[in-house]
């Protein structure tokens, strides 16, 4: 398998630094028009991509969104509705952030979601759970 061309593969290949590659890429100001044109065409060339885990460490988020399921984990694969809303919450957030799906008991449930609104860069979270006792995130 081929590796992903990085950066510094598209900083080589049209002689400039990797900051100016990240400007062009990002579109900061500050380069040349004539050398933004060369990178974006030598990335296009190359068929580089951004790199997630670059991208939420530069931008301080994860870009994740966090499902939280507060049942019993035996009783998830048995219940066919979790597969079903699993997979219909998972399309609109695999295109672009990420969908990290997080299974707990019910006792737990409060303490995972202090955790989760505690780390930095979660775009939001959310549970399918009924219950009118579990207390409303913070």
């Amino acid at each position: 398998m081929a590796r992903k061309p990085t950066i510094d593969d598209v900083a080589q290949r049209a002689g400039v630094s990797r900051s100016s590659v990240s400007f062009a890429l990002n579109d900061r100001p500050g380069i040349a028009r004539e050398t933004k044109e060369r990178i974006l065409a030598v990335a296009a060339e190359l068929g580089w991509t951004p790199s997630r885990p670059a991208r939420a460490l530069s931008l301080g988020k994860a870009g994740a969104f966090g499902l939280v399921l507060a049942r019993e984990p035996d009783l998830i694969g048995a219940d066919l509705f979790f597969p079903a809303f699993i997979a219909g919450v998972e399309w609109p957030w695999g295109a672009g952030d990420g969908l990290m799906v997080h299974l707990t008991t019910p006792e737990r449930e409060q303490s995972v979601y202090e955790r989760l609104s505690a780390t930095a860069g979660w775009t939001g979270c959310s549970s399918p759970t009924c219950a009118t006792t579990t207390p409303a995130p913070p």
